[in-house]
């Protein structure tokens, strides 16, 4: 076959970009609709979790036992460590009386709902985050990278100036989170320190101090 033939004439070329536009917007609509299902699945676990720890006294043991076997019925299933599911109660708890946070954390990913959880104290803050229109749910395509260990800074100047950081340790292993352009991602270098004392370096005045009079 003659290497012509494989060329796309310039005239289909729009054509054919429209129907990828198609592909990508499908994409895109399916990707939000498994994260509703997904951050609405885990809410459901956490209210259940939450009421069976206020009414039976569900406590550390139990929840391991739980993500032990959820992990052995569903072989490689991801994000039930007994951690995350601690988290997924937790999550419950902080939306369960305000219905409007509650439908919003739902557009967005669950490792930005844990940013939030571990960032913002108030329902003030929690709203600001979740409607930030830098939290897109969409496959990666930029952002701050973070994984378990790392730190991550505000880079907001009212949530710098408030001490808004975050140490990472809710992902499974080996996963990869991503969010805001927001975030200052701080991260240890092996065999140089560790990542509790880049944790704890993040929030010294002396590092916060010149970060907050880099603003503009």
């Amino acid at each position: 076959m003659k290497s012509e033939d494989n060329k796309i004439a310039p005239d289909k070329t729009a054509v054919f970009g429209e129907i990828v536009a198609i592909i990508e917007r499908s994409r895109e609509s399916a990707f939000r609709a498994v994260n509703r299902e997904l951050i609405s699945m885990y809410w459901e676990i956490g209210k259940y979790i939450s009421e069976k720890a206020k009414n039976e006294g569900w406590g550390k043991s139990v929840v391991s036992e739980f993500s032990g076997f959820v992990q052995k019925h569903y072989v490689g299933i991801k994000g039930f460590s007994p951690q995350n599911i601690w988290r997924m109660k937790q999550f419950y708890e902080t939306y369960s009386e305000n219905e409007k946070l509650s439908t919003v954390s739902r557009e967005i990913s669950w490792s930005n709902n844990v940013l939030i959880m571990m960032a913002a104290k108030t329902d003030e803050e929690r709203e600001f985050y979740l409607l930030l229109p830098t939290y897109e749910i969409a496959p990666y395509g930029g952002g701050a990278k973070f994984r378990n260990g790392d730190t991550i800074m505000a880079r907001i100047t009212p949530c710098l100036e408030n001490g808004k950081t975050a140490f990472v340790n809710f992902l499974d292993d080996g996963e990869v989170g991503y969010g805001s352009t927001e975030f200052i991602v701080w991260r240890a270098r092996e065999d140089v320190t560790d990542s509790d004392y880049v944790y704890y370096l993040s929030q010294s005045p002396e590092i916060r101090d010149v970060a907050i009079k880099s603003m503009v």
